[in-house]
């Protein structure tokens, strides 16, 4: 997916022959973006599947200091090849999807997809206990400030006892027809909550929101809609901002403190991130369900969220992974934002049970996926699992084999 946003292959890459000779090699025309050109139509005779990367340094661009290079000095004529290059590959692709200027970095860009028509009734489920406030400014994000033209809400209920709360349920369904009370009393299970209210939804395509977000465009929901009804596509998250602009969620990567870690936590919100990838498009391993969008029988086929083993924590990242093991692509979108305010109706991890329930959630978790642990494949392997901000790591956490360059047969 950020190959769309900005060039990911550059100068060093080794493609079968055949396929260039098929292709004919580079094209005048396209200078300044013709490898850009070039992998793109690789790909209309391959699969992205097959392209694979060695996380190795293999060579380094030598530079003087002194002399601009091609693009450097013609930078906008290099965009617009790459524009021109994405384009025909989106063509090819016949979905009717666009590239533009991303909005905010205009030499990157942004992939606009057309929703089917007519566009699918998504299903908005938000568990809930109390905290009338919070839930208040939510379902008024999704009615006032979210232009998607279809969808249903579901507000899970789990044992909300504040008068205020009750009578803001009871003002709510009164108001607005597509709004429906799901009761499920007993201790807060967060995944039998959205696996019971998905039981309930009329929708084909579900959103799981927590309670505590602020919607603030009115394309949020549109964006993340139109990747996740794509046939390839699993999960699909937003890019979450705290109160204070900085960044809370944007993706996942797996193998942190022996489980997983929240990419560019509590950075600027405007932070471009390594290569870019706080701005783009990123395939990523999971994505946080405060906010996720994605098709219902998908959800359906890896059977939702594991209630028994992960009743509370990782279980989102959980059900991220085991779509990827069903062969969907985990994404998360920048042009979907919206504020968090950080679990706020679910509180700290202070009381003993509490304590005891997360530290089998997280033995589990390792079990599970040992196999991904420090080896998400979408977090190279030389940057560091201790921080948010993909540093290089002191030390590799894999030496290259030479199964690494071997020449793939299939």
């Amino acid at each position: 997916m950020r190959q769309f946003g900005q060039n990911m292959l550059s100068h060093l890459g080794v493609y079968r022959m055949s396929i260039l000779h098929e292709i004919e090699g580079l094209r005048v025309g396209f200078e300044g973006s013709q490898d850009y050109d070039l992998i793109l139509r690789v790909l209309t005779k391959s699969s992205t599947s097959r392209v694979k990367h060695i996380p190795v340094a293999l060579y380094h661009w030598r530079r003087d200091g002194t002399q601009e290079s091609f693009c450097e000095k013609h930078m906008q004529k290099c965009v617009d090849a790459a524009r021109r290059a994405i384009q025909e590959y989106l063509d090819a692709e016949g979905e009717g999807a666009t590239v533009e200027a991303s909005p905010d970095f205009k030499h990157y860009s942004r992939i606009r997809r057309k929703l089917p028509n007519p566009a699918p009734l998504v299903s908005c489920i938000i568990p809930t206990r109390n905290r009338h406030k919070l839930l208040k400014t939510c379902i008024e994000g999704l009615q006032k400030k979210t232009g998607y033209p279809n969808l249903e809400i579901i507000i899970v209920d789990n044992d909300s006892d504040e008068p205020e709360t009750l009578a803001l349920f009871e003002q709510l369904t009164k108001s607005d027809t597509r709004i429906r009370i799901l009761r499920i009393p007993g201790p807060f299970n967060y995944s039998e909550l959205n696996n019971a209210a998905v039981a309930e939804t009329n929708g084909s395509v579900l959103a799981l929101l927590n309670n505590d977000l602020e919607m603030i465009e009115r394309g949020w929901l549109t964006e993340m809609v139109s990747h996740a009804v794509r046939k390839d596509i699993g999960a699909v998250g937003a890019k979450l901002f705290y109160p204070n602009e900085k960044i809370p969620h944007a993706g996942v990567f797996v193998g942190a403190q022996g489980t997983a870690r929240h990419s560019w936590h509590s950075h600027a919100g405007n932070t471009l991130g390594y290569f870019a990838n706080a701005i783009l498009t990123p395939e990523v391993s999971a994505v946080t369900a405060a906010c996720l969008v994605v098709e219902k029988h998908k959800y359906l086929k890896v059977e939702g969220f594991d209630s028994v083993n992960l009743p509370v924590g990782y279980n989102d990242v959980d059900f991220c992974l085991r779509l990827m093991e069903q062969g969907y692509r985990n994404i998360w979108t920048p042009f979907a934002k919206l504020i968090h305010h950080e679990s706020v109706t679910r509180g700290k991890e202070d009381a003993i049970a509490k304590q005891l329930r997360s530290k089998r959630e997280v033995a589990y978790f390792r079990k599970r996926w040992a196999k991904m642990i420090n080896n998400d494949p979408f977090y190279n392997p030389n940057l560091t699992l201790e921080h948010s901000d993909f540093r290089p790591a002191k030390q590799s956490r894999r030496q290259p084999s030479w199964t690494d360059f071997a020449i793939h047969k299939d």
